[in-house]
């Protein structure tokens, strides 16, 4: 079996035909063992043959593999071991040079576990792991075009550092991202900044993640300090003001606040979609209108 399975990883490396058709003699062993019930050897040959085709740069291959692999996890109903992580972290790895061929390969993943596992939102390292993907896609989509317009990467990579309950590592993308500090982006940076912090805390309430909220503001309002910035914008303000209001039973408060501060709020749609759907309703008993409640679900659901 050790002298096969090298003679396929030769025949990956060798030339395109000859990596097709380890690609074929690979399906057909994965196929046997699928219908034999020998689900975890199916996965770990999947994920070797996944990696193989990656390592040479065939993608497509690769991303065919990969698709096998959710639809084996899906077919056997396999829990998310220690062992069936490190499978799933190896083909993601291995996708590091076509990030967006690896993004929806986790979200896929982490849709398995939200419907086997024991957490409704899916397993949260995977969603960190995703996040942390989506925010350098954009940043290696901004490389090519130059431009930085339309961030609905980050944004999307917001959510996910939300579902994965990690302030902390939304912090860490915010202080190294370069468009988001103002040594280099002097009239934007601090502005865009604070913009995904409060879209950070948004996201956390939304979830009901008072804690993690008032972490990731914490990790800003610390920033500044050390770095003696002083002037506060509206933006900054409104979200201290919030995250006080969420901890009261303050539901009137709560509506002057948004109205007060709408105009800041409409840097993107979600910010005042999440304030007048679920962070209304969850934290204040208020209720959303529909047209809300369906931008959000569609929001979390295709996320």
């Amino acid at each position: 079996k050790a002298a096969e399975s090298c003679s396929l990883a030769d025949m990956v490396a060798l030339n395109e035909t000859s990596a097709y058709e380890a690609l074929q003699l690979h399906k057909s062993k994965i196929s046997r063992l699928r219908v034999a019930g020998k689900y975890d050897e199916a996965l770990t040959l999947t994920t070797q043959a996944a990696t193989l085709q990656l390592q040479q740069k065939y993608e497509n291959s690769g991303n065919e593999l990969a698709i096998l692999f959710v639809d084996i996890m899906t077919e056997s109903k396999l829990a998310l071991t220690p062992e069936i992580r490190n499978l799933v972290n190896e083909i993601a790895n291995s996708f590091e040079s076509v990030p967006s061929l690896g993004a929806p390969f986790l979200k896929d993943c982490i849709s398995l576990t939200a419907t086997l596992g024991p957490r409704q939102l899916g397993d949260a390292i995977l969603h960190r792991q995703l996040a942390g993907k989506l925010w350098r896609l954009k940043a290696a989509e901004k490389d090519e075009s130059g431009q930085d317009e339309g961030d609905e990467f980050r944004v999307t990579a917001v959510l996910h550092f939300a579902m994965g309950e990690a302030p902390e590592a939304l912090w860490q993308q915010i202080i190294e991202e370069p468009s988001m500090d103002p040594a280099v982006a002097p009239w934007t940076g601090q502005t865009r900044r604070e913009q995904v912090v409060a879209l950070g805390v948004l996201h956390f309430l939304a979830l009901e993640n008072l804690r993690d909220a008032h972490v990731l503001f914490r990790l800003l309002k610390k920033h500044r300090n050390e770095h003696k910035i002083e002037k506060e914008s509206l933006l900054f303000e409104f979200t201290d003001r919030l995250l006080l209001t969420s901890v009261r039973d303050a539901r009137q408060l709560f509506q002057q606040l948004v109205k007060a501060y709408q105009a800041q709020l409409t840097y993107h749609p979600a910010a005042l979609q999440l304030l007048e759907g679920p962070i209304a309703k969850k934290l204040f008993g208020i209720q959303a209108p529909p047209n809300i409640m369906s931008m959000i679900s569609n929001m979390f659901g295709g996320a």
